[in-house]
């Protein structure tokens, strides 16, 4: 309907109109935002770029929030992500999330837009040689967590770039407070994706060792006890991985739970290939574990979850409980008649 009666061009005069009252124009750049989510209309209103980054020095603070979600929403294909790099339109972003004058909110969707921008993998090494992951690093201070959750978001985007973006984040002091956000956070959805990057970080072995110096297990044991399948196989994969630091097993036995939240999930989970995961690391710790008071009682204050699905006889799972059962004090473990021998 705007397009067949041209009614684009009249919205833009509602913006543009000097005589115009401020909640004229507050609403007529909101409609205008909303109307670039629409696929046949986004083209148009990428041809009149020039136009929307104007909007982002306006007066009004709307109008400014409506250009970043404007941007944004033009940043959802790769065509117009990279048009824009060349107009250099992140460094103009970027710019925008460093001064102090800009309200949050205006930051905040300058973030998503932002995140947009840097999925394609030519523009990652724009926000790299920029330095984008210092100021995104600054915003975790800022209190609020949806636009906590926006930076995070971005860091994330970047960091499928590879190694030297995951190194810039370390470098740029961003693994320490990640750590701590995915410990504990007033906001679930900031916990969970700070600890994500977390388990990215993992997958690399040059950051293990500081990850679990640091207490990165933490925020894993937060992922494995989600409600959340996808955030299971993201932490016991991360969890994994840092195991193969055979030298820090017993340091990562002695974290809180840990026994007691991979049995749980390993009981639990209805997904075969979670269970694998969750037993495999049980079986990794438990070769130092075996000797830690607290990581044994763990174990049998479960004791009969584990009983229950040894009597299954699963044979993926075999192997690993076998080395589970001897740390259970309960005589009904121990009884013959239980035997999980591999070779049975």
């Amino acid at each position: 309907k705007f397009l067949d009666q041209n009614l684009l061009p009249e919205i833009k005069k509602f913006i543009t109109d000097p005589y115009a009252k401020m909640p004229v124009i507050n609403h007529a750049a909101r409609t205008y935002s909303n109307l670039s989510l629409n696929d046949k209309i986004v083209d148009i209103i990428y041809s009149d770029i020039d136009f929307v980054l104007q909007l982002l020095d306006h007066k009004s603070k709307e109008v400014q929030c409506a250009a970043g979600m404007i941007i944004g929403n033009l940043a959802r294909s790769d065509k117009h992500c990279l048009e824009m790099a060349v107009r250099k339109v992140p460094q103009l972003l970027l710019n925008i999330l460093k001064d102090e004058d800009r309200e949050m909110k205006v930051k905040h969707l300058i973030l998503g837009a932002i995140r947009n921008l840097s999925i394609p993998k030519e523009n990652k090494e724009f926000f790299y040689e920029a330095g984008s992951i210092k100021s995104l690093i600054d915003f975790f201070d800022c209190k609020n967590g949806p636009t906590i959750f926006s930076a995070i978001g971005v860091i994330k985007s970047l960091l499928a770039g590879g190694e030297k973006y995951m190194q810039a984040l370390v470098d740029a002091g961003g693994l320490v407070p990640l750590i701590n956000m995915g410990t504990e956070n007033e906001h679930e959805h900031v916990l969970y994706e700070s600890a994500r990057i977390i388990a990215i970080l993992s997958s690399n072995k040059i950051f293990r060792n500081s990850i679990i110096e640091k207490g990165g297990v933490v925020p894993l044991i937060k992922l494995i006890n989600s409600k959340f399948p996808i955030l299971h196989t993201e932490g016991l994969t991360a969890l994994n991985e840092l195991l193969s630091e055979s030298d820090k097993v017993a340091t990562i036995a002695k974290t809180n739970e840990i026994a007691s939240s991979l049995v749980k999930l390993g009981t639990g989970s209805t997904e075969s290939g979670i269970q694998l995961l969750a037993w495999k690391c049980l079986s990794v710790l438990s070769t130092e574990g075996k000797n830690m008071e607290d990581f044994v009682k763990q174990l049998n204050d479960n004791a009969s979850e584990i009983r229950e699905l040894a009597s299954r006889d699963r044979l993926d799972l075999k192997s690993y409980i076998s080395n589970i059962l001897p740390l259970l004090t309960d005589e009904k473990i121990n009884n013959a008649d239980h035997s999980t021998d591999v070779n049975k």
